[in-house]
């Protein structure tokens, strides 16, 4: 008997091989938890001790004849379901966080301490289910990249399935498409009048690959500051800006973009700090100021003789922040480490409503001493006598937001708030010293969109 007890007995000194989890189990997991652990329990044929109908076998063997005279016989398999069973708990308690632990720990068995788990999770209110389908249906894309969308959307479809409402593929897509904002009409139309479903996976490449299009072409997050004009003419408004200062000549070199003495902004909501980048006076930004409309205005007279200079960008190599542009501009086309020819018939208008072609599109890299910001989309527009940065593209294209103090300014990190550039402000701009180093950041091919006025 002993020999055939060792023999049983041998699969415990072997014992089971467990494939540790990467995360304990907490309250916001489940479904990554679950999934590990049942496939680890699986692989180490220890399912059937998870399951509500596992039982171990008799604890003494039944002989045959009087068995009031003898002593019971122990059976050697119900030892070895016992290790076996305690090898599958002790996995499972060691793959709980100490908060899921304390509702588990009393439990003897590993199929009693599995659907302690399940039962903890399972048990959701409807209270949730409704919090999280009106949540699904309420979502929207707002200023959100497809992937973090997506992302969020399946993670709402995730919580309907650990509370035993799982959404199905159609009802999820048509989820996101609700959630889509009006420049994915296109995507959202073929999908619309396909004959066969489109599974969640297909969907989301294909609105991946429309937004990295949309990025290309440069009409993804463009600002409203500027207007819109067709055909090369001025702007569209049918009233023209008032104050006086409407002189002819330029002040600095700076052309149709420079900023001057000019009048007051309008409105009446005076902004301490915030220079107009047309007429130089404080108080307004360039959206609010009545010479945006003037077609006669060229900029005010010159302070001194000793600030003109020529009008030729050549003389001056740095970029200025702008921020009712909305594109980068220059005049320079070496400024543009990688740029490609524009086809289309679109113009850049200054303030007096002045139409200058545009070249070629392209791409550079500006330098400090901590980082690298990035310029996408620069419109190379020869005539252009100063070289723009659009402060919303540049914000929107580097994860970044910039702060304007009365001396100088910043470029900080959205995220982590650090500082990547730090800038003076000269005679009321404020310059952005390029470093003589670029790096190229790919060739976009540019949009047939209608004229833009700077």
């Amino acid at each position: 008997m002993s020999s055939s007890s060792s023999s049983s007995l041998s699969p415990i000194s072997l014992g089971l091989a467990f494939i540790p989890v990467t995360e304990k189990l907490t309250r916001s997991n489940y479904q990554s938890w679950r999934a590990q652990v049942s496939s680890a329990i699986q692989g180490a044929q220890a399912a059937s001790f998870i399951k509500p109908t596992a039982t171990p076998p008799a604890e003494f063997l039944v002989t045959k004849g009087d068995s009031d005279k003898k002593d019971p016989v122990p059976n050697p398999d119900y030892d070895v379901w016992i290790a076996k069973d305690q090898q599958v708990l002790s996995y499972l308690l060691t793959s709980l966080s100490k908060e899921i632990l304390g509702h588990v720990n009393t439990e003897v068995t590993a199929a009693g301490a599995w659907a302690a788990i399940e039962g903890l999770f399972a048990a959701q209110s409807r209270a949730r289910v409704i919090a999280t389908r009106m949540a699904l249906a309420t979502a929207s894309k707002g200023s959100s990249t497809i992937a973090e969308y997506f992302g969020k959307m399946k993670g709402l479809a995730d919580e309907m399935t650990s509370a035993g409402k799982k959404i199905e593929d159609e009802e999820l897509i048509s989820y996101i498409l609700t959630g889509l904002d009006e420049a994915f009409d296109p995507v959202v139309s073929a999908v619309a009048a396909r004959a066969d479903p489109i599974s969640v996976g297909e969907l989301f490449t294909q609105l991946v690959s429309f937004e990295q299009r949309m990025d290309l072409r440069g009409r993804g997050n463009q600002s409203s500051a500027n207007m819109i004009s067709k055909g090369g003419r001025g702007g569209s408004s049918p009233s023209r800006g008032r104050g006086g200062g409407g002189g002819g000549r330029n002040r600095g070199g700076r052309g149709n973009f420079g900023r001057g003495n000019g009048g007051r902004g309008q409105g009446s909501s005076f902004q301490q700090g915030v220079l107009c980048q047309l007429c130089g006076k404080e108080g307004h930004t360039v959206v609010r100021c009545f010479k945006r409309f003037d077609q006669s205005y060229n900029g005010p007279p010159p302070k001194s003789a000793s600030s003109a200079s020529t009008a030729s960008y050549g003389v001056d190599s740095n970029w200025y922040m702008d921020s009712g542009a909305t594109d980068h501009i220059t005049g320079d086309l070496e400024k543009l480490t990688v740029h490609d020819k524009y086809t289309g018939g679109d113009q850049v208008h200054a303030a007096n409503g002045t139409g200058m072609e545009i070249d070629s599109i392209g791409h550079s890299t500006l330098y400090s001493p901590t980082s690298s910001i990035y310029l996408k989309n620069i419109l190379h527009v020869p005539k252009a006598s100063k070289s723009l940065i659009s402060v919303n593209k540049l914000a929107r294209d580097n994860n970044a937001f910039l702060e304007f103090h009365p001396d100088h300014f910043l470029i900080k990190e959205q995220k982590t708030k650090r500082t990547l550039h730090r800038g003076r402000c000269e005679g009321g701009l404020y310059p952005f010293t390029a470093s003589p180093n670029k790096l190229g950041l790919g060739v976009y091919k540019p949009s047939r969109s209608s004229g833009i006025i700077v």
